[in-house]
């Protein structure tokens, strides 16, 4: 596993291990001491540390992983991160809930086992506009939905439907190849 910096690759191992160690445990449980969950925002909120990067290894694995077999099947979810409390960079998931949306592609093996290869591709994103268009009804919003089409806005590569978030994930995975 290498993010380019000697430093970063030793802290990113370490925290690996640590997740692997007690995957159930949030991250206050796995870094006891607040030097080491200090440490551990600092690690995440550095811009050199990217999910791209941190999943690039295991990538290229699920992709050998993949050669291996015939014919396999690339499964796609969404799944919303809630969190409490004031946190900076959170977007509106529903109602007062605030969090992202995570996006993760898995590969299976398409035979009866269904074994999971791996993960080829996982992205973050909120919705920007949740929270200016918070208060308008549901017309209003599908106007502003359709205003947003055919203008070709838009979140960049997509139409900004989670649905649609698949699409990129196989151009992605074209990278590992």
């Amino acid at each position: 596993m290498s993010i380019g910096d000697a430093r970063l690759d030793a802290r990113t191992r370490a925290i690996v291990q640590a997740i692997a160690s007690s995957p159930a445990d949030s991250f206050p449980q796995q870094e006891p001491t607040i030097a080491g969950r200090e440490a551990l925002y600092r690690f995440f909120s550095n811009p050199r540390v990217t999910i791209e990067g941190l999943l690039r290894g295991h990538a290229h694995a699920t992709v050998e992983r993949i050669a291996q077999h015939n014919v396999v099947r690339l499964v796609h979810d969404t799944s919303p991160f809630r969190f409490a409390g004031d946190r900076e960079g959170l977007g509106i998931l529903r109602g007062a809930q605030r969090g992202f949306y995570g996006h993760v592609t898995l590969a299976l093996a398409a035979d009866d086992t269904r074994e999971p290869l791996g993960v080829l591709a996982a992205s973050a994103f909120i919705h920007a506009d949740a929270e200016k268009n918070r208060g308008l009804t549901m017309r209003e919003r599908k106007d502003i939905c359709r205003a947003k089409k055919r203008d070709g806005g838009g979140p960049a590569g997509g139409s900004g439907k989670h649905s649609q978030r698949r699409l990129s994930s196989p151009r992605r995975r074209a990278q590992f190849t």
